[in-house]
């Protein structure tokens, strides 16, 4: 009922599924990290998300070299 106070719509999204189609439907994501009985929602837009993977990326790129 909490989703539907606010106007929220659940909506699962894995690794191996299509994140393209979500974002083209939303502005923004209700992220969910689970790890072990412990659990975090962080609320970001695809701006934030974007420049969070690029980081990611270039620390990845500098460490194979």
């Amino acid at each position: 009922s909490a989703l539907n106070e606010f106007g929220l719509h659940p909506l699962f999204v894995t690794p191996n599924k299509e994140m393209r189609l979500l974002r083209s439907h939303t502005r923004s994501a209700i992220l969910v990290h689970r790890k072990d009985l412990r659990a975090t929602l962080t609320s970001l837009s695809w701006e934030e998300l974007e420049s969070h993977a690029e980081k990611i990326t270039r620390k990845a790129h500098e460490i194979a070299r």
